[in-house]
């Protein structure tokens, strides 16, 4: 938008038009000079829309108690009536005992009770649609409306909405059912735009969506449930009067709503500004900082000077703000910078190919489709881990054994996606991303030799695959606790997501407690998907941003939480192999067919190659206490500057 505005006040024969179901108009109004503005009315059918307190008084909802203490400041909560003489005491006592933090799935089986009663009595024979934010809501959400006592006799069926869900079952949503019988379908965000359903007559709004936020203290990218923005819910009611009129159930007080902004946050101020500010000096735009401060909505100048920090550490930019030869690689690789720095140094490894596929598959859709019913792994994706213990593990063999199948039978590929709960539609995707990668990467010099398919089933193979997985995703990293609880910091204990192959019900040793995850969720808890097992040790080579050493205990501190016992010796090795990586690195980048003829790099690979082997190191603070094993759950982590870690850390002495 920055370089659009510039280029119309030049003076151009340029046109701009802007369209939108849920932009704010006056804000692009403004922005762009007071510009002319058309407002098309929509062709929709009125509907007819019950706030929070307008549901509970026509539903006579009473609230089940709390299924958690509430956290948090109680005055912030908006759950009160703006006009309490229009409703009922029972309705405003209800109202005070609800948390805005949690679903009302209670209330949400009784108005889907009162669409099946409204259409036996008025003839309607019109489906429900259930916005939601994200894919662990919809399962539950699920669950709960197929045991609910509300629903019980009544003819209902429930379809999910989402990517996780075979493409055959989610056709079925476009279905029309038969007269007497109700359709409920449970989606995202997805269904406001970009799918219509003609018979959606209902619209039960839960406002809620799942934003990528960024911790800058923590230096962590996760999703947070938030408040959707005002736009997005009128929108949203909308889809209930498309074919006719239509009912929507918005499950907030109109207090809340009132004092919504009228759309989510915009990336650029809550994400990670690392590949915007790499293109910008790439295109050549000044100062980074200028630039991006004449955004419509600018990020902060703290943000800009992390991401430019970051990439100055890693290489891509220099002392002078400058782009470097590898700033230029990771400004073309349609990836995040890390991921791209992770790919650059995976053909050092010899491991090109898996790293292409690991960074198609973390800019795509999850192809695993989870149990619909409770939202765990299918048997076959844990087959597919091996022993590992790894979700990245699962996604690569499964991949490479559906690619196998691809390249020669197609019919056959599409087969084995089938029986093994695994999106063909998705898959191709990732194959297509993938091979646009190596496209670009032998575009930019880098030798066909890296990219040789690799089979990572071979031990060696693997470990070097989990460094630069943990490359791509520091800091990214968790430690096991206890069955699916894992510290993510000093002060955040999370739960592993039920789709992972990680997760498990019961007391389990891992072969090592660390681990590396894609991301952080918050939804009611936080929980973290997509994780793989690693070594200690490659977490202090690859996965960390800072560690530090001290000598009184021989404590290797890492990313200022987590602590390992090392001989100084090692930690001074571990340190001068990081500085040797950086080297490395550059030099790769700037000539990438040094590759092919440097021996320094060889050398240097199977140095690490013998550290990331899981025989290197030991972790006695983990031994086992009994014949089914278990991890010392008194450990807490160091929090940085405040004690109350336990003494001694993780030892890793060999």
């Amino acid at each position: 938008m920055v370089i659009v505005k510039r280029l119309l006040a030049q003076g151009t024969q340029m046109k701009l038009i802007l369209m939108s179901a849920t932009v704010d108009v006056d804000k692009f109004v403004k922005y762009f000079d007071n510009c002319p503005r058309i407002d098309v009315p929509g062709r929709t059918f009125p509907v007819q829309t019950f706030f929070l307190e307008d549901a509970i008084e026509v539903l006579n909802f009473r609230p089940p108690p709390p299924r958690k203490t509430f956290k948090g400041n109680k005055e912030d909560s908006m759950n009160y009536v703006e006009n309490p003489s229009a409703y009922s005491p029972q309705t405003i006592q209800a109202l005070s005992t609800m948390s805005e933090n949690e679903i009302p799935f209670e209330m949400v089986a009784e108005i889907v009770s009162w669409a099946y009663e409204n259409n036996a009595s008025t003839g309607i024979n019109g489906s429900v649609l259930v916005f939601l934010p994200g894919w662990q809501m919809i399962v539950g959400l699920w669950k709960h409306l197929n045991e609910s006592p509300a629903l019980r006799g009544k003819n209902v069926e429930i379809f999910p909405l989402h990517s996780m869900v075979p493409k055959d079952e989610q056709m079925r949503c476009f279905d029309n059912l038969p007269t007497g019988q109700l359709k409920v379908i449970l989606s995202t965000n997805i269904a406001e735009t970009s799918v219509t359903i003609d018979d959606v007559v209902y619209v039960i709004d839960t406002c809620k969506v799942k934003l990528n936020q960024f911790n800058a203290a923590k230096h962590q990218t996760g999703f947070d449930v938030t408040w959707t923005g005002a736009n997005n819910i009128m929108q949203r009611r909308g889809r209930a009067g498309r074919v006719q009129e239509g009912f929507c159930f918005t499950c907030c007080t109109k207090a809340r709503f009132e004092n919504l902004e009228p759309s989510a946050a915009p990336e650029m101020v809550r994400t990670p500004l690392h590949t915007l500010v790499l293109t910008t000096m790439q295109l050549g735009l000044g100062d980074v900082g200028k630039f991006l401060s004449q955004a419509m909505d600018p990020p902060t100048n703290e943000s800009v000077t992390y991401s430019i920090s970051t990439l100055q550490e890693m290489g891509a930019v220099n002392s002078g703000q400058q782009i470097t030869s590898l700033g230029r690689i990771l400004a073309k690789l349609p990836l995040e910078p890390r991921l791209g720095y992770a790919l650059v140094s995976s053909c050092m490894f010899g491991v090109g190919d898996p790293i292409a596929t690991f960074a198609a598959t973390m800019c795509a859709q999850d192809f695993f489709i989870c149990d619909k019913y409770n939202g765990y792994a299918a048997p076959q994706h844990k087959e597919f881990s091996e022993k590992r213990h790894s979700d990245m593990y699962a996604c690569l063999s499964s991949f490479y054994q559906w690619s196998n199948m691809w390249n020669h039978d197609e019919r056959n590929a599409i087969d084995f996606a089938n029986k093994n709960a695994l999106s063909h539609m998705v898959l191709q995707q990732v194959n297509s991303a993938k091979n646009q990668i190596l496209e670009l990467m032998q575009g930019m010099g880098f030798p066909e030799q890296c990219f040789v398919s690799t089979s990572v089933n071979q031990s060696r193979i693997w470990q070097r695959v989990s460094a630069m997985m943990c490359l791509a995703l520091s800091p990214n990293v968790g430690l096991h606790n206890e069955k699916r609880k894992m510290f993510v910091n000093d002060t955040e204990i999370a739960q592993v997501q039920r789709s992972s192959v990680v997760c498990t019900k019961t007391s389990y040793i891992f072969p090592s407690p660390f681990f590396i995850f894609k991301e952080k969720v918050k939804a009611g808890g936080v929980s973290v998907r997509k994780l793989s097992m690693c070594t200690p040790l490659l977490v202090l080579l690859f996965g960390c941003d800072s560690a530090q050493y001290a000598e009184e205990n021989s404590i290797v501190t890492v990313d200022e939480w987590l602590p390992m016992k090392m001989k100084f010796d090692s930690a001074a090795l571990c340190s001068g192999l990081r500085k040797a990586h950086e080297m490395l690195i550059m030099r790769v980048a700037h000539d990438p067919m040094a590759l092919c003829y440097d021996d320094q790099l060889n050398k240097f690979v199977d140095i690490v190659a013998d550290m990331a082997l899981p025989s290197t190191g030991e972790y006695k603070e983990f031994a086992e206490t009994d014949s089914k094993g278990s991890y010392d759950h008194s450990f807490r982590p160091t929090s940085h500057g405040k004690g109350g870690g336990k003494a001694g850390g993780y030892s890793s002495s060999k």
